[in-house]
C-alpha cells in the first residue's frame, strides 16, 4: 500500500512541476504551440463514460442488420445505408433504435464488446470502463446473466490480443425498468469479482425517477460497489440535489446545474465526466465555446473528458481532448496533466499503478524529443 501511495504521489508530483515548468516559459513570453490532433492521438487515456451500445462500428451494425434482416422491423432496414442518418438528436435517437433491435444475443454482445476494446486500444486508450445495461430477450434465450458473461468472456480474450488496454465493466440501471429488475442488477455485481467494478445509472432523463432506485444504491454502497450517476441532465434541480445527496463516486454530465447545485458540485470534489461531442449533438450545451467544462476548469474541479457514445457519435477520445485543448488553448502539458488526472477517478484500485506508469513514461519520452 506504500508502494503503491508513493508511485501516485510521486507521479503526481512529476506531472504537476512539468506544468508548472510551462507556466513558467509562458511568463517569459515562450509560447508554446496549442495541443494539436497528432498529440491528442498519441497521448495515453483514460476513457470512464463509454456506453456498450452506443460505441458499435458503423459498419457492425450495416453487417449485423443484414444477418438478421428476416427478423428485424421493416422500419430498421429502411434506414440503411446508416451513412443516411444525420447525427443530429434526432438522427441518434433512430440510430440507438436500430442497435437495440440487433443486440438481442450473446454472440452479438460478445462481438460488439470485443470490436469496443479493440477501437479503443487503437485510440491510445489505457484503460476503458465500459458502461451496459445486462439485458434478457426471450426470442434468444439471453438472460441477464449471459449477456454479462457475454461482456465478460470477450475482456478475457482480448486480455491476450490487446494487453495495453485494460477493460472493467460498470453495470447499468436503466431510468425506466423496474425496482426488482434494477435491484437484480445490482446483485449481479457481487457475482463477477474484478471485472465488474461498479454500478451506472443512465436511461432517458425525462422518464422514470431517481428516487425510485433508492434501495438500489444503497444496497450497492453497502456492498462496495461505486457509484457513477447521470447528473443533471435535465432542468430537475430537486432530483439533482438527490444525487448530491447519494455522494456518488462520479458523476455525469451536468448540464443543466442550477447555482446551488453547481456549488454543491464544486464543494464536493466529486469527479464529473464530461462528454463534449454527445452534449453538442443531443443539444443540451449549444458549443464546445460556452461548456461549462471551461468554468468546473478555472475552479480546478475534478474532470474526466469522455466520448459517452463514440460510435453514434462519431467520435473519438483523441478527438475530444483535441476539442477541449482548442477551447481552452492548452498546451500539450497541460493536456498531459488533464488525462493523467484521470487515473485518481478510475475504480479499479488496481490498474492505477500500470495507468499511471503510462503517463510518466510518455511524459518522459515526449518532452525529451521535444
Amino acid at each position: 500500500v506504500l508502494l503503491h501511495l508513493f508511485i501516485s504521489l510521486s507521479h503526481t508530483l512529476f506531472i504537476s512541476i512539468l506544468s508548472l515548468y510551462f507556466i513558467e516559459f509562458s511568463n517569459n513570453m515562450v509560447h508554446f504551440p496549442i495541443a494539436d490532433e497528432q498529440f491528442c492521438a498519441a497521448l495515453p487515456k483514460i476513457e470512464l463514460h463509454a456506453h456498450l451500445n452506443g460505441s458499435i462500428r458503423e459498419s457492425t451494425i450495416e453487417e449485423l442488420c443484414l444477418q438478421k434482416r428476416d427478423r428485424l422491423p421493416p422500419s430498421v432496414l429502411s434506414s440503411l445505408p446508416l451513412s443516411s442518418i444525420r447525427r443530429d438528436l434526432r438522427g441518434c435517437f433512430d440510430l440507438f433504435d436500430i442497435i437495440r433491435n440487433i443486440t438481442t444475443d450473446e454472440d452479438t454482445i460478445s462481438r460488439i464488446t470485443s470490436e469496443m476494446i479493440e477501437d479503443f486500444a487503437k485510440d491510445n486508450v489505457k484503460y476503458l470502463e465500459i458502461r451496459t445495461g445486462p439485458k434478457h430477450n426471450s426470442t434468444t434465450g439471453m438472460s441477464k446473466r449471459s449477456y454479462i458473461d457475454a461482456v465478460v468472456s470477450a475482456i478475457e480474450k482480448t486480455k491476450y490480443s490487446i494487453p495495453d488496454c485494460t477493460a472493467k465493466v460498470l453495470l447499468s440501471i436503466n431510468r425506466e425498468e423496474s425496482l426488482a429488475s434494477a435491484m437484480e442488477t445490482v446483485k449481479l455485481v457481487q457475482e463477477y469479482g474484478s471485472h465488474v467494478v461498479g454500478v451506472d445509472f443512465s436511461g432517458n432523463p425525462f422518464k422514470g425517477s431517481f428516487s425510485t432506485f433508492a434501495p438500489c444504491f444503497e444496497y450497492a454502497k453497502k456492498n462496495g460497489s461505486k457509484l457513477s450517476i447521470h447528473f443533471a441532465e435535465t432542468d430537475n434541480q430537486a432530483e439533482n440535489h438527490q444525487m448530491m445527496d447519494l455522494h456518488p463516486h462520479r458523476l455525469g454530465h451536468g448540464n443543466f446545474m442550477s447555482e446551488p447545485v453547481r456549488r454543491r458540485l464544486i464543494e464536493s470534489k466529486i469527479p464529473l465526466e464530461i462528454c463534449l461531442t454527445s452534449n453538442i449533438i443531443t443539444e443540451s450545451v449549444a458549443s464546445v465555446d460556452v461548456h461549462h467544462f471551461k468554468s468546473l476548469r478555472e475552479e480546478n474541479h475534478p474532470i474526466a473528458l469522455c466520448t459517452d457514445d463514440s460510435g453514434v457519435f462519431s467520435t473519438s477520445l483523441s478527438r475530444e481532448y483535441f476539442l477541449a485543448g482548442r477551447a481552452l488553448r492548452l498546451s500539450p502539458a497541460e493536456i498531459l496533466q488533464m488525462a493523467s488526472s484521470v487515473t485518481n477517478y478510475i475504480f479499479d484500485e488496481g490498474s492505477k499503478h500500470t495507468i499511471a506508469s503510462s503517463f510518466d513514461s510518455f511524459s518522459k519520452s515526449y518532452f525529451k524529443v521535444c
